[in-house]
């Protein structure tokens, strides 16, 4: 038979259990959080240029289509 001071003296070792398994794995909520958050980051930061590039190519390909397709129209309209 558990006496009043037991049952206490076991709730407090209990909750100081519970604290200090709290306390060590907040940290790891944290790392890995703040780990996450520089992944993000990092990807961002590499996909930015493989943007950049397609859309300078997209460009370079519009503007060549373009300059090929003027003259045909220039010629066309000359013939007429």
């Amino acid at each position: 038979m558990l006496t009043l001071p037991d049952e206490l003296t076991n709730a407090v070792f209990r909750l100081l259990d519970t604290l200090t398994k709290f306390v060590l794995i907040v940290p790891d909520v944290a790392v890995t959080v703040a780990f996450r958050w520089l992944e993000t980051l990092i990807n961002a930061v590499f996909t930015l240029p493989d943007e950049l590039t397609n859309a300078v190519l997209r460009l370079l390909d519009t503007l060549t289509k373009f300059v090929l397709i003027v003259p045909d129209v220039a010629v066309t309209v000359a013939l007429r």
